[in-house]
């Protein structure tokens, strides 16, 4: 009898069992997803998942899922639509009983989750559950919450595809949290292994995921994009074979058009410039001196009026840093500063003298003044201590060098100013490694002996002299360094002589730039060669250019906030990235999305060298 009741469960559960796909109301906007917001396209999803009824909720996420929340949805959001606890699936012996109350599971579809969310149906302490996969979920997963739900309390089970945590607006992260964290040592000091950069070093489970989360997009765009690999990737090209084995497995599911869309395949170790210079935007300078987690800062404990809880910096809550997030630090300030006299002006009423419409106008805009005064405060302490640190760290002259290095080539100048900065005590570790290793890919060959790896051996940065076998090795020792660096020939000299540069702490490009025009223009390699980037699916009919209009870049071994700004210029046409006759070769409706394992900075990027091969 009991087996019965088990069999009936899963047959009730599988028949529950909804695909938010076209035919359902989710995607109600005339506007199609791809062309909308990654905010809007997970918050749309949310919605679905939680309903804005009156009954009283809990919402149980596991290590993925929450991220995936608090990017898209704030609290007070939930609050309205009756979610009063929000906690994580597996606390669930923490939790008392409460009959009244509906339960909201939304987890990945992993064991190791699916296991709470099992031992959660088995204690049975809300009144109904409903249970959603941010993926496919699989018979076995089904089985075995049919299994723990003896009472019968789940309602229904669906999948909603937004398996990623959106970073900006065109930008988004597909995470995964290593198994099998170990600790090395670097530096003279224990660094928690989080983030791999070496192909043989991935395990399977990771490029598994990461197929499953560009799958997930794939279902949420309503695209089936043509896939195109960096063939000289190992990590790239696991992604692409495990990708287009979900795809074959699951055909009905994934049966859209592509369209005029290109899922792209890049490696981080085809530009390993970018992570190690320092960053001068404002949200880039925010993640490498404060570091951003899912869009949320923490100020040192020891910061004048910071606020202990952290910060909130998404561009979709806050308007100034939406409007501010990709300038450079010189009109960052400017900005900051009108802000904070706008703010002022709001605050400035001399009730004495005021008269009667002026008071009643004030309290009219009560709120909006007090909604800008919290603002303005929250930036300002942040500048104030981005200021500190820059000044403290002397970054306008390290940043200085490692920017003469990348737009200009003098050898001995360069090695001279290096080695002045090795000797000063003020500088920071940290700093001196990363123009070593700047320094060994502009002027030293893997064959020759390295006059950097001999000033990192004798002085207080002895610990890292290994770093340069691991980015040398990692970037290929095969490889010529020319192209990560801006050309140096006589013509150019001459154009950078007579010809405005621009701000001299910005020169630098990322590769991803040249990549993408290549791409949009519909010129770049697709040969199976080391230096090609083939399609995966079906290549676009030959006769006509193929200028696609959506881009999906993923960078596999993460992306940068430099890189994530490039992508924000091409799809606002803004900043000058391309010029005249470079965007009239491409579709005028191009959009880029850019996706990664992980949002580097520069020390992230310099541990996850220091792993090794």
């Amino acid at each position: 009898m009991s087996n019965c009741k088990k069999c009936v469960t899963f047959h009730s559960l599988s028949l529950s069992l909804s695909r938010f796909k076209v035919s359902m109301s989710l995607f109600s906007s005339k506007k199609e997803p791809s062309s909308k917001s990654l905010f809007t396209l997970v918050s749309d999803y949310v919605d679905q998942v939680v309903p804005a009824d009156k009954t009283m909720k809990v919402l149980l996420v596991d290590d993925v899922t929450l991220p995936i929340i608090s990017t898209s949805f704030s609290q007070t959001q939930l609050l309205k639509k009756g979610v009063f606890l929000v906690d994580q699936v597996r606390a669930n012996r923490q939790r008392s009983k409460v009959k009244n109350m509906r339960c909201i599971i939304f987890i990945r579809p992993v064991r190791h989750s699916v296991d709470a969310a099992c031992e959660e149906l088995r204690m049975g302490k809300y009144s109904s559950y409903s249970i959603v996969f941010c993926g496919v979920a699989s018979p076995e997963h089904l089985d075995s919450l049919a299994r723990a739900d003896v009472e019968q309390l789940v309602q229904r089970v669906q999948e909603a595809f937004c398996d990623l945590c959106v970073v900006n607006k065109d930008v988004f992260l597909i995470e995964h949290n290593h198994p099998d964290l170990h600790e090395i040592t670097v530096g003279g000091g224990p660094v928690p292994r989080t983030h791999g950069l070496f192909a043989a070093s991935i395990p399977q489970d990771k490029v598994r995921r990461l197929a499953e989360g560009l799958a997930s997009l794939f279902v949420a765009q309503r695209r089936r994009p043509h896939i195109r690999v960096q063939k000289r990737s190992g990590f790239a090209c696991r992604v692409a074979e495990e990708l287009m084995r979900l795809l074959k497995n699951d055909a009905d599911l994934y049966n859209y058009r592509s369209k005029n869309a290109v899922l792209l395949l890049l490696d981080r170790s085809d530009d390993p410039v970018t992570p190690l210079l320092t960053p001068w935007t404002y949200q880039a300078m925010l993640h490498e001196h404060l570091g951003l987690h899912h869009n949320t800062l923490h100020l040192p404990a020891n910061v004048k009026d910071a606020d202990p809880d952290g910060y909130v910096l998404s561009e979709q809550d806050d308007l100034f840093f939406a409007a501010n997030m990709f300038l450079n630090w010189g009109d960052l300030c400017n900005n900051v500063k009108t802000y904070v006299d706008r703010c002022k002006s709001a605050l400035n009423l001399d009730r004495s003298t005021a008269t009667m419409d002026e008071i009643k106008d004030f309290m009219q805009r009560i709120g909006q003044t007090k909604s800008l005064a919290g603002s303005v405060a929250k930036h300002a302490t942040i500048t104030t201590h981005l200021s500190h640190v820059v000044k403290e760290r002397d970054l306008l002259q390290v940043s200085l060098l490692e920017q003469d290095m990348v737009a200009s080539y003098n050898m001995n100048d360069h090695f001279d100013r290096l080695q002045n900065l090795m000797k000063r005590q003020d500088i920071q570790v940290q700093d001196k490694v990363r123009l070593c290793l700047l320094f060994n890919l502009r002027y030293e060959s893997p064959t020759q002996n390295s006059r950097v790896q001999a000033v990192l051996n004798n002085s207080s940065t002895s610990g890292y002299s290994r770093l340069i076998e691991h980015l040398r090795h990692y970037y290929g020792t095969d490889r010529n360094t020319e192209e990560l660096f801006a050309e140096t020939g006589v013509l150019s000299s001459i154009v950078r002589t007579f010809v405005d540069v621009g701000n001299i702490y910005t020169q630098h490009q990322p590769v991803l730039k040249k990549t993408l025009l290549k791409l949009l223009t519909d010129t770049l390699d697709q040969s199976e060669s080391t230096q090609g980037y083939p399609y995966r699916t079906p290549a676009p009919p030959g006769g006509t250019p193929f200028k696609p209009e959506e881009v999906i870049v993923f960078m596999c071994g993460g992306c940068t906030l430099e890189e994530a700004a490039l992508v924000h210029h091409i799809n606002h046409r803004t900043g000058g990235v391309f010029g005249p006759n470079e965007m009239a070769q491409m579709s005028p409706e191009a959009r880029v999305l850019l996706g990664a394992d992980a949002l580097l900075n520069t020390e992230l990027f310099v541990k996850s060298l220091a792993s090794g091969p």
